[in-house]
């Protein structure tokens, strides 16, 4: 069965999801009189439709996140058991601000398949969901091996600790680890860690999307006038950006100019105070130069 795993007051959550279907979001008006309450001052809400003895709260009290914002449903797929997100939204045709799958948006209203390791977000800004498997009564996850990640608070910790970790920081609530090539860790009888070696080309992509992932997250701070949110995201785009990590995959296909240049300009902003407006295109020129070289990845 598949589970899915996020933090909140630095530990983690987890909510297997046993039935066919779930959805990930707010309730709307329909869903709250099924559900026997009135759950609006809550944010994130995981609730099956058909079965509502069977509801999660997040608690994300901050987030906003729309109603029905996402849909989770499993198909098979020859002898597999495939699960499925869907950007969905409050009227099922898509959400208002994308639903994210490994920091990749999805069409509006558009799917994809997601599998152990994998991550999803709701819209740039929200917390970020890991995909794990339940086996046995132990919870098992996937995680790429020399590319920084973001990983749930206490995941993060528990690879610190066991000496899995090559490089790990904290920005705020968020938690990112770059983890060693060791096959199979375990974690202790509660998670269980196998770590993926990855062709170059698909590191170099999860590099690209993530950097994009984080500039998307300061145009968008920036656009609805939210100054702290920006340069929070800023912040974790510098941590990221200072890692040799990523200047290494940059270099490898010929763009360390490029990531030197956003990082000049992120450090620039942060340390001297100049006024976030004044990137904002920067920032729409950055994010199109990821987006071309994305393409020549792909």
């Amino acid at each position: 069965m598949y589970v899915l795993i996020w933090s909140f007051d630095d530990s983690d959550k987890r909510f297997v999801l046993k039935s066919d279907r779930y959805f990930l979001g707010r309730p709307d008006y329909q869903d709250l009189e099924k559900l026997g309450g009135d759950f609006s001052s809550l944010d994130v809400l995981i609730f099956n439709p058909e079965d509502y003895s069977e509801k999660e709260f997040t608690g994300f009290r901050s987030l906003v996140v729309s109603r029905r914002h996402a849909l989770f449903y499993k198909r098979r797929n020859g002898n597999r058991v495939e699960l499925v997100i869907r950007d969905h939204g409050s009227r099922g045709t898509g959400s208002k601000n994308g639903t994210l799958v490994n920091e990749k948006t999805l069409p509006k209203g558009g799917e994809a398949v997601v599998r152990e390791g994998d991550t999803i977000r709701l819209s740039t800004l929200g917390p970020i969901f890991l995909i794990g498997v339940q086996r046995e009564e132990q919870t098992e996850i996937s995680l790429s091996a020399d590319v920084p990640v973001e990983v749930p608070t206490q995941i993060a910790q528990r690879l610190v600790e066991k000496n899995v970790a090559l490089d790990h920081f904290r920005v705020g609530n968020r938690s990112f680890v770059v983890v060693r090539g060791a096959g199979t860790v375990d974690l202790g009888r509660d998670l269980l860690v196998n770590i993926v070696n990855e062709s170059l080309d698909k590191k170099i992509l999860k590099v690209i999307l993530h950097t994009k992932a984080e500039l998307i997250r300061v145009k968008d701070s920036i656009r609805e006038g939210r100054e702290e949110d920006a340069k929070y995201s800023l912040e974790a785009l510098k941590e990221l950006l200072k890692s040799g990590f990523y200047k290494h995959f940059f270099e490898k296909i010929g763009a360390e100019n490029l990531i030197d240049d956003i990082y000049n300009e992120v450090i620039k902003l942060i340390d001297h105070g100049v006024p976030i407006d004044s990137i904002a295109n920067k920032v729409e020129i950055y994010i199109r130069a990821l987006e071309n070289l994305e393409r020549i990845i792909l």
